[in-house]
């Protein structure tokens, strides 16, 4: 799972991005990353890690997917969905 909420600069603790890791065979861990860069590169590594083992994966993301500007009026023909 992967909390994806993160200041503006890089940063550990509150408003940053948490990991949580369980792997087959080991405990559950907890991570802290500074940035959306060094992240990216943490999953990746723990994806192909896991693959390579032949284990299957689920990954949550815990941000928003929102729509681009526009999409509301495109839909519905108003500026609010």
């Amino acid at each position: 799972m992967v909390d994806w909420s993160a200041a503006s600069k890089p940063a550990r603790g509150k408003d940053s991005i948490w990991l949580g890791i369980s792997l087959p065979g080991a405990e559950i861990s907890v991570e802290n990353v500074p940035t959306r860069f060094e992240a990216r590169a943490r999953l990746l590594h723990i994806c192909t890690q896991a693959i390579a083992a032949g284990h299957r994966l689920l990954i949550g993301f815990d941000f928003p997917f929102g729509y681009p500007k526009g999409v509301a009026k495109h839909v519905t023909g108003t500026a609010s969905a």
